[in-house]
Order: C-alpha cells, then sequence, then structure tokens
C-alpha cells in the first residue's frame, strides 16, 4: 500500500485504547498516559507525518491539491472533551448540546475555521475520523452514539454555520462506524424533520461514511434481516440521510473535478483474499448545491 499510495494517516482511538478522550482514562492514570505515550512514539516513528515545535503530538494538518481540493485532517481524540452520558448509545441527552463541550479543543478549532474560511480551493475536503452528520435511532429522536459529533452538538452548531455562512463546498469523509452512509449536512446536524432534534436552517455541505473492510458491521451483529430493518429505521428518522448499507464491507474512492465530488463505495468479501472488488454505490454532490445524488 505505502508502495503504490500516498498516505494521510489520522490519529484516533485504537491507536491504544477505544472511545477515549483527553480526559476519560478508561484505566489506571499512570498506565494509560504510558500507554499512550508508547501509542504516539510508535505512531510517529511509522507513520509518513510532520511534527509541529510547540506540540510534538499534534497530528492535525492540512494539505493543498492544486486549485481543485484542499484537505483538512482533524484530531477528534486528543482535545476533546469526555463524552456525554456515559459514552451511551441510543439515548437522548440533554448534555449533548451544552455550549463550551469541545471535539477540537480550541487551537485546532481556531485552525480550522480560519483554514475553512481563507481555503482558496474550490473543494474544502474534511478528513473526519467521527461521523458528524446527526444519526438518529428512535422517534423520541434518540441520538446513535455521543462518542461522534451527536455528542458535541454546539460545537458541530458553530463549524457547521460557518460552512453554511463562509465556506463553499464542503465534503466530509468518515469512517469509524464501519457501515456506508451518505447524506447532507445541515447547519445543525440534522435536516428539517428530524424527529426529537434542532431542525437546521442552512445547508452546510455533504458527508461521505466508508465502510470497514474487516470489521464487524451491523449485518455481522445483527444478520441481512436485522442490518436490512436497521436501515430502514434510520432512512425513517434521518431525512438528511440519502444512502445507508449496513451489511457490506469494503472502502471508498473519493474522485473529485472543478464540477462535483463522487464517492464510489467499492464492496469486498472480508474473509476471502481472492474476492474481486466491485463498486455497489456510488453517491456525488454537485458543485455548489450540498445536496447528494446515488446512482
Amino acid at each position: 500500500m505505502h508502495a503504490q499510495h500516498a498516505f494521510l494517516p489520522l490519529w484516533d482511538d485504537h491507536e491504544f485504547r477505544n472511545n477515549y478522550s483527553k480526559d476519560n482514562w478508561t484505566l489506571p492514570e499512570l498506565f494509560f498516559k504510558e500507554k499512550r505515550s508508547a501509542a504516539w512514539h510508535t505512531w510517529f516513528e511509522r507513520m509518513p507525518v510532520p511534527r509541529y515545535a510547540g506540540d510534538m503530538t499534534r497530528t492535525y494538518r492540512s494539505l493543498r491539491l492544486g486549485r481543485t481540493v484542499e484537505l483538512f485532517a482533524i484530531d477528534n481524540r486528543q482535545y476533546k472533551d469526555d463524552q456525554p452520558c456515559d459514552d451511551g448509545g441510543s439515548i437522548v441527552c440533554e448534555a449533548a448540546d451544552v455550549p463550551g463541550r469541545s471535539m477540537l479543543g480550541p487551537a485546532q478549532k481556531t485552525w480550522l475555521d480560519n483554514g475553512l474560511r481563507g481555503s482558496g480551493a474550490r473543494w474544502k475536503v474534511l478528513a473526519n475520523p467521527n461521523m458528524m452528520m446527526g444519526m438518529i435511532t428512535g422517534a423520541a429522536g434518540e441520538r446513535a452514539f455521543m462518542d461522534t459529533w451527536d455528542g458535541y452538538g454546539a460545537e458541530r452548531t458553530e463549524l457547521l454555520s460557518l460552512a453554511a455562512d463562509r465556506v463553499s463546498d464542503l465534503v466530509v469523509v468518515t469512517g469509524d462506524d464501519h457501515d456506508t452512509f451518505a447524506g447532507e449536512l445541515w447547519n445543525t446536524g440534522f435536516a428539517p424533520g428530524s424527529p426529537g432534534n434542532p431542525a437546521g436552517t442552512k445547508r452546510s455541505g455533504v458527508e461521505f461514511v466508508v465502510p470497514s473492510v474487516s470489521s464487524t458491521n451491523t449485518g455481522d451483529l445483527k444478520g441481512t434481516a436485522g442490518a436490512r430493518a436497521e436501515e430502514q429505521k434510520r432512512l425513517q428518522y434521518n431525512p438528511h440521510l440519502k444512502l445507508i448499507d449496513m451489511r457490506q464491507h469494503g472502502y471508498g474512492v473519493l474522485e473529485v473535478t472543478g464540477d462535483e465530488a463522487k464517492l464510489s463505495y467499492r464492496a469486498v468479501d472480508k474473509l476471502r483474499p481472492d474476492a474481486p472488488v466491485t463498486t455497489s454505490y456510488e453517491a456525488r454532490t454537485a458543485r455548489g448545491s450540498s445536496r447528494i445524488e446515488v446512482g
């Protein structure tokens, strides 16, 4: 892979500890810090990433690709406040939208705001470790995961409102969830008509979420019928969601031109090394639209 492709690695929780945040040790504090230090040492030693004077564990950065794309890679782990409501799932959590709680931390937030606002590239592509669009799982407005941007609603609204007002053609590309999604971003994270959550008033961009190649997805846990039922429920409660597949494994290939950005979802069998690779879906957004078409 390294011989054939350029890499822009993102730091995330599975470098050493699931769902960690800066204040949530999840282990005895001394052991946590020792393990984190070892992970940082190994990661910076092995990954093609720059080092920054004054913040030797900084991983967020940007990369300009001609006039067409500026790629912003962010860190959703080492500066984030603890997840609200005990990092619960499929819950209503009032603390999720409390102002002042941060996923990015103040320095990274300022860097990202300024970078997006000042970029002269046609497309601003955000390499984002955790799903940004809202994900509702029940009629009462329950949100799927507090570890994603759903647990940091006020900061998400600040960022997506900036995108709606000052940034053209934002494309967010996300992993982490192990399932396939594509959705339209509104300034609150939720489209009008989303139950139990603040409805957006302005479009902010689009988001493509790619599945896992081998890690367990919803279909592995619930079977095909269970995954299909969950897909229908998510489509019902999330009007901003335009594509969902919780059964396939694979990856995504993003192609960007002056006029559109297209994500091809490439499906693979996670157990067969000789399995063919097929394109299962193509989701695209036209310049200036902040809307998704799926083919």
